[in-house]
């Protein structure tokens, strides 16, 4: 699932939506540098089939790292195959097709290089935009520095994305100080899919008044993992308390197991067919441009 030897992912998160009361399959998040991405597909893309087989049926389909129950999946594929994806950008539209591959294993660390830019460069108040697609790795807080320094140095405000997934309570301790020491406005953009260390370090930086949540509550998975191995090179993933003390005293005591954090600002984020809209992230955007220009300050 997260890239090694010859089966990989392709970068793509697909979640199971309630539709005209039908089942179906949505593109919710694509890797910075993902084939996919790099192809045209978008947020909000029906996955139609993969290999001219029903998504629903695909034996490339995979849960991707989530539990069962929530419904989010991700397309396997061995290295270097070409496959064939047929979406549907609008409801009822004719079905397109396209036809993917990839030679290297997609990581973390090289999508959230990818995902560093400026948001309107040339505008008075350019905004400075990162993906921490996860915070497993303890590469990350340099990447992080360096970009606050280099690519993000004009930025007036900045906009973090801690959509999806989760990480470490090491690696969040040090984005938690670099951010905590930004004289700029910061939004935190989280969703439903923000879990585990994410949610720690949202729930943390909220405290600040320089840094706002905007978004929608947190999935409220925050409680660490064991692994067990079984036969076929499955693992099964466990919940367990033993970290509980670790992540209280990140949250200052707070429990998020079950409740998650709770943004600032809402906005909600309807996925089927937004064609690559991000409401979640124009409001960010917005929000930001206001605080720079110092004509909204947090109280």
């Amino acid at each position: 699932l997260f890239g090694s030897g010859e089966n990989f992912h392709l970068g793509i998160n697909i979640q199971k939506v309630t539709f005209d009361e039908t089942g179906r399959y949505f593109v919710r998040s694509i890797m910075f540098g993902s084939p996919a991405r790099l192809a045209g597909l978008k947020a909000g893309d029906e996955i139609l089939s993969v290999n001219n087989i029903a998504f629903e049926d695909s034996p490339r389909r995979t849960l991707a790292g989530y539990e069962a129950h929530r419904h989010i999946h991700t397309i396997q594929l061995d290295r270097n195959e070409k496959i064939r994806i047929t979406y549907r950008r609008k409801p009822n539209a004719k079905a397109k097709t396209l036809t993917v591959s990839a030679g290297i294993p997609l990581d973390a660390v090289s999508s959230v290089k990818r995902s560093i830019r400026l948001i309107d460069p040339s505008s008075e108040f350019p905004i400075g935009y990162l993906h921490l697609w996860n915070v497993m790795s303890g590469e990350l807080p340099e990447i992080l520095q360096n970009a606050l320094r280099n690519e993000l140095k004009r930025a007036k405000a900045l906009a973090i994305d801690l959509r999806g997934r989760g990480g470490q309570v090491n690696v969040i301790s040090r984005i938690a100080r670099i951010l905590t020491g930004e004289k700029r406005p910061i939004a935190l953009l989280i969703d439903r899919e923000a879990r585990s260390a994410k949610e720690m370090l949202a729930y943390r930086l909220q405290k600040y008044r320089h840094i706002t949540l905007l978004g929608e509550t947190t999935a409220g998975a925050v409680l660490p993992a064991r692994f067990i191995d079984l036969s076929g090179g499955a693992q099964l993933m466990l919940p367990v308390n033993r970290g509980d003390a670790v992540i209280r005293s990140f949250t200052f005591g707070k429990q998020l197991e079950g409740q998650g954090a709770v943004p600032d600002i809402r906005v909600t984020s309807p996925l089927p067919y937004r064609a690559g809209k991000d409401p979640i992230l124009d409001k960010a955007s917005a929000f930001l441009k206001e605080q720079a220009s110092g004509r909204l300050l947090k109280i």
